[in-house]
């Protein structure tokens, strides 16, 4: 069966539109783990969704694992883990990259890792200059922006860019 690649991740179950069933929603196969505070997105020209980082539920369970689901299959695949666990993270995709930015891994983070599907493999790339996690992130161009988050201790008002051809950092 033939699923469109829009998709919503919720709690540890995956729903899609579905109007090959007459339904306007179809819920898939569940992840593996139980997760909370995950990241996902999905590459442009691609119908695989990935979910990485989050919460398990448990005392300690940050999580660095990812899961990648192509709806039209229904089959979560195992990928590999991030180096930085974390939950409260937002995940971009961009140029066929996967990009995992900040999050919480028992204090606010600013690390920031690009994820290559064709390879399994994660990359470190520049810090982002304010630790944060429950931010919004989104891609322009070849610009990822970070919007306002957490620190740990203060909601932020920060917005900064990350250029991701020169992999560097700035305020706006």
């Amino acid at each position: 069966m033939r699923f469109p690649a829009l998709a919503t991740a919720l709690g540890c179950a995956l729903a899609v539109p579905s109007a090959a069933l007459g339904e306007p929603w179809a819920v898939l196969d569940p992840m593996q783990t139980s997760r909370a505070y995950l990241g996902a997105a999905g590459p442009a020209g691609s119908a695989t969704l990935y979910a990485v980082g989050g919460w398990n539920g448990t005392g300690g369970g940050i999580l660095a694992t990812m899961r990648s689901l192509d709806p039209n299959f229904g089959v979560w695949q195992v990928r590999r883990s991030m180096r930085v666990a974390r939950k409260g993270l937002s995940a971009v995709a961009l140029k066929g990259l996967i990009y995992a930015i900040g999050g919480d891994n028992g204090s606010a983070t600013n690390a920031v890792e690009s994820y290559n599907p064709s390879s399994n493999t994660w990359t470190r790339m520049r810090d982002m200059p304010t630790a944060r996690s429950r931010m919004a992130a989104a891609a322009v161009g070849s610009t990822i922006y970070v919007i306002g988050g957490a620190s740990g201790t203060a909601f932020l008002d920060v917005v900064e860019a990350y250029d991701t051809l020169t992999d560097t950092w700035w305020s706006r």
